[in-house]
């Protein structure tokens, strides 16, 4: 018996097509041209290999993504990604975001850096919390 494999989280096609939905272009005409998926997959990438959504596993392996792929992403982080490449194509495509969606990203984005903090290298000998001071002692000591 064949076993087909159940997608876990969006295709490359679907968080194109909700980035397009944020600039207020709907596809229930006439659909995507194959063309307008291929100029957004430049970005996708781009994106998917910056901080904080480099952390969110997304599948590519040094090429651009492919449109019908799964993103390797879950689905709690589609409209943050979706956002981040909306603002990215408004300018290619002549559209600006609206103040509700800036607000709607700066908020998604917010989220997702404190969801996925980055990792941090320390000096050795470093306390947590001292910020690494170099004038005298961080807690005095106790007279």
């Amino acid at each position: 018996m064949t076993e087909i494999p159940v997608p876990t989280g969006p295709t490359n096609r679907q968080i194109v097509d909700r980035a397009y939905q944020v600039e207020g272009l709907s596809d229930s005409m006439f659909g995507r041209t194959d063309d307008e998926y291929a100029a957004a997959m430049l970005p996708l990438a781009s994106i998917a290999r910056q901080w904080p959504f480099s952390t969110l596993g997304f599948l590519i392996d040094g090429n651009l993504p492919v449109v019908e792929e799964e993103s390797g992403i879950g689905w709690e982080h589609l409209d943050g990604v979706a956002y981040a490449l909306a603002e990215r194509l408004a300018p290619t495509i002549g559209k600006t975001l609206s103040p509700e969606a800036k607000k709607v990203k700066a908020d998604l984005y917010s989220r997702l850096c404190v969801a996925t903090p980055p990792d941090v290298k320390y000096k050795p000998g470093t306390i947590r919390g001292a910020g690494g001071k170099l004038c005298g002692v961080f807690f005095p000591a106790p007279e």
